[in-house]
């Protein structure tokens, strides 16, 4: 509380004096010596104290709210020391910020993110539809890549780097749906931490993986490494915005990308993120050493008037579920960056990259209640990206940036999501199909839609709810196997659903069934021009969840 006491009351006396600090004691703590600024005259020292005892009553106060978290006490104390430079709240927080990397490495050498036990390989998968072929063929290639079979001595393998792999859930999820494609693959993941790259190398031999090399290495360690070669595909997903250097990154893995190849990226969404960045300067201020359960103590007593307390979506998931990991990449974290559309879009300008699509593309739609004749008419005269940066503002909640690039000015194509729906299309559902799995309509309503095509089918998939779309979609739904085309998938429906909808009609069925598709989880329906091998053996069905006529 004495500290308090002196805070306070030298901020009492600069700010009753109105006067210019002295070259000495604008470099020098006013009020940090043991006794006091030697320069203070002897009629200053009576101002001195006179205002200090009107701080006094708050000095005790703050001292006796300190104690209640007692680490926190003596990192305020040691915090008013610094009370000299009138930005010193600023530059206390701030500078600290991506200084020491080491203590980087050192949190995922520590603790692993996201933290697994590769014995759970025996009962899950950690599945995510990006990391499928099915979805790099639609967002890099237009849906047109023809991928090579696996088999002996194959070349021209698809090669994915997997930059920052951690413990390896993309990287786990890469090899098993190329493995159960028949594709030909070559993956490299890289990753600094050896503790990560020990739980990745521990579960991809659960499943006796011989398409996975492990590098243990940092992004910033690849222009160094010239056998790495070039690849196909990067994936590197919630890694970049921990970098001192973000565009530094971009650049590097710029470099070993291939003319007509692309990219994967998530990074932190600055507006969703609010409350996050106010807890990790206020604890950065402390100058204490990272404490995950000091953290939760602090959450739990915050004000309600504080932002991270009223953003309770980032006090869920990762937060809850990650214990200590969490806690510590969430708000203990020693570099971390966030970005705004408008900001990510120049960060890959600068990185000779450009923006091909985001992954829950709904998300940076302006919502339906908005959409107001003025706003609808200005938003037409917009660029797309410009839309997103609109929608992301009105909807304020986007605290991560998932989505897809390509080399500025490469040859790729662009995404699959604005290619028509024609007869000769191929749908292949991720991740289900590469894991052995298909969605039907349950029984009764397949024959009350084959009875009545008006009919309008809703319906909940993979956390996306999907409203008011053709029933005839949901008949066709069990033929989505990354094979059949819409054509043959006709051919297949129950001979009175062909005579009401001939093939064009079907195939325009389709095409309103795949636009009215919700992406706001993301885009799990991919396009082909070209058929995946995968096995003949007929998957697990289930129900469509939550499927409904209306």
């Amino acid at each position: 509380s004495f500290h308090f006491f002196f805070f306070w009351s030298s901020s009492l006396k600069q700010t009753s004096e109105a006067t210019v600090m002295s070259a000495k004691s604008a470099t020098e703590p006013v009020c940090c010596s043991k006794h006091g600024n030697d320069d203070h005259s002897e009629g200053n020292k009576s101002q001195w104290m006179g205002a200090a005892v009107g701080g006094l009553v708050l000095g005790l106060a703050l001292g006796v709210a300190a104690a209640r978290f007692l680490p926190l006490s003596g990192a305020l104390q040691r915090s008013a020391q610094v009370a000299g430079d009138e930005n010193w709240v600023w530059k206390a927080a701030s500078s600290q910020k991506c200084v020491n990397m080491e203590e980087v490495n050192k949190q995922y050498l520590e603790l692993p993110y996201p933290p697994r036990d590769p014995k759970d390989e025996n009962r899950r998968v950690v599945s995510d539809p990006n990391n499928t072929p099915s979805a790099i063929n639609h967002f890099i290639y237009g849906g047109q890549k023809k991928f090579v079979k696996a088999g002996p001595n194959v070349k021209n393998k698809f090669r994915i780097l997997v930059a920052g792999g951690g413990t390896g859930d993309a990287t786990i999820m890469y090899a098993l749906s190329f493995r159960n494609s028949n594709l030909a693959v070559e993956i490299v993941h890289l990753d600094l931490s050896n503790a990560s790259s020990s739980i990745a190398q521990a579960r991809a031999a659960h499943y006796g993986f011989t398409t996975i090399t492990f590098r243990r290495a940092s992004i910033l360690d690849i222009p160094n490494m010239p056998d790495l070669g070039h690849f196909d595909f990067i994936d590197s997903v919630g890694v970049l915005h921990h970098l001192a250097s973000p565009v530094q990154g971009f650049k590097i893995l710029e470099s070993v990308l291939k003319p007509d190849g692309g990219m994967l990226i998530m990074l932190y969404g600055t507006l969703g993120r609010t409350g996050v960045y106010h807890f990790q300067d206020a604890y950065r201020l402390l100058n204490i050493p990272r404490n995950p359960q000091l953290a939760r103590d602090m959450v739990k007593h915050l004000p309600s008037t504080n932002w991270l307390k009223r953003n309770e979506l980032m006090l869920t998931g990762d937060f809850e579920k990650f214990a200590d990991s969490g806690v510590t990449d969430l708000l203990l974290h020693h570099c971390d960056h966030s970005y705004t559309v408008p900001e990510i879009v120049d960060l890959l300008a600068q990185s000779n990259l450009r923006l091909v699509e985001f992954f829950d593309q709904d998300h940076y739609r302006v919502p339906a209640e908005l959409r107001l004749p003025p706003v609808v008419q200005a938003l037409e005269q917009l660029h797309w990206t410009q839309e997103a940066a609109f929608a992301e503002l009105v909807r304020g909640n986007a605290f991560k940036h998932s989505f897809y690039v390509h080399k500025a000015g490469g040859p790729a194509p662009p995404s699959a999501s604005h290619s028509p729906v024609t007869a000769s299309s191929i749908f292949c559902l991720a991740p289900d199909l590469f894991l052995g799995t298909f969605h039907s309509l349950p029984t009764a309503l397949e024959t009350q839609c084959a009875q009545d095509l008006s009919r309008r089918l809703s319906y909940k998939q993979n956390g996306n709810v999907h409203r008011n779309l053709p029933c005839v979609g949901g008949l066709a739904h069990r033929f989505f196997d990354c094979k059949r085309t819409v054509k043959d998938i006709h051919a297949l429906l129950p001979a009175a659903v062909q005579t009401q909808l001939p093939l064009p009609a079907f195939v325009q069925s389709m095409e309103e069934f795949y636009r009215g598709l919700s992406t706001e989880q993301g885009r799990y329906m991919h396009l082909s021009v070209y058929p995946f091998p995968l096995p003949n053996q007929r998957p697990r069905e289930r129900e469509l969840p939550m499927a409904q006529l209306s």
